[in-house]
């Protein structure tokens, strides 16, 4: 546990957040997404959704994006999402996509180009998801450990080298009917170990497929926000809509 002064001074060592250019009100929440983020929701959710369209905005020159696609939702029919995405995203999104975007084929690939990269070379990671991952490396794995808790520690590292990682991941089903929390995360401890942030995102009800949520459980480099944000989600679109408050929680993160 820690004192107060101690996360008062973990803050303000806090690395500098990659803004979001689509989501500013997310941007803002977050103070901007660094070290290994974690995005946790239910089957179906939008997590995917709102992964691709955080990873084209900010993909560009200054940071090449890497997504490990385990769901293959890049390849065949479900690749006619990716164009409507961009074109949501400005004139160049499409541009930026093609040349700054990569999509290794497992993750031995992703780990060795990650590997290689010269010092100063900063990428923008996304893994969908974490327990699909386990499920197809377990077999692999060279140690008791979990392998979950092995890919944390070896996202720690990236970090660490000034990398940014959005991990996926799922939750328990406890959580579908209501909202979720970080005891709901599959494998928790790992996942919650590792992460600076983590962000779920979920349906306030039920019923409206179109309305969601994001808030944040956990943020290493500061207070929790009492706010969460709302979505409204059309098509392949996320639209921010504002944000609703958290009864009970003292700090505030939201900018005007």
């Amino acid at each position: 546990m820690k004192t107060g002064e101690a996360k008062r001074k973990e803050a303000l060592e806090a690395p500098r957040g990659v803004a979001l250019p689509k989501f500013p009100k997310l941007s803002a929440l977050t103070n901007g997404l660094t070290g290994v983020c974690v995005l946790a929701g239910a089957t179906g959710v939008g997590k995917t959704t709102l992964a691709r369209l955080i990873a084209y905005s900010i993909v560009g020159p200054r940071r090449t994006g890497v997504f490990l696609d385990l769901e293959n939702n890049h390849t065949g029919d479900r690749d006619k999402a990716t164009s409507e995405m961009l074109a949501l995203l400005g004139s160049d999104a499409a541009e930026r996509f093609n040349r700054f975007m990569l999509f290794p084929d497992d993750y031995r690939e992703l780990v060795e180009f990650v590997s290689l990269r010269p010092a100063g070379e900063h990428l923008f990671i996304v893994l969908d998801n974490i327990q699909l991952l386990a499920d197809r490396v377990r077999g692999q794995a060279d140690e008791s450990r979990p392998v979950i808790g092995k890919v944390m520690d070896n996202l720690v590292q990236w970090a660490e080298a000034g990398h940014v990682v959005l991990v996926l991941s799922q939750i328990s089903r406890a959580a579908y009917k209501g909202r979720p929390s970080l005891r709901h995360l599959s494998d928790s401890a790992a996942i919650e170990r590792a992460a600076s942030l983590v962000l779920v995102l979920w349906r306030p009800d039920r019923n409206d497929a179109s309305m969601l949520r994001v808030d944040i459980e956990k943020a290493r480099y500061g207070p929790l926000p009492r706010a969460g944000m709302t979505l409204r989600r059309d098509g392949y679109d996320l639209c921010e809509i504002g944000f609703v408050e958290h009864p009970g929680r003292r700090d505030h993160r939201r900018a005007a």
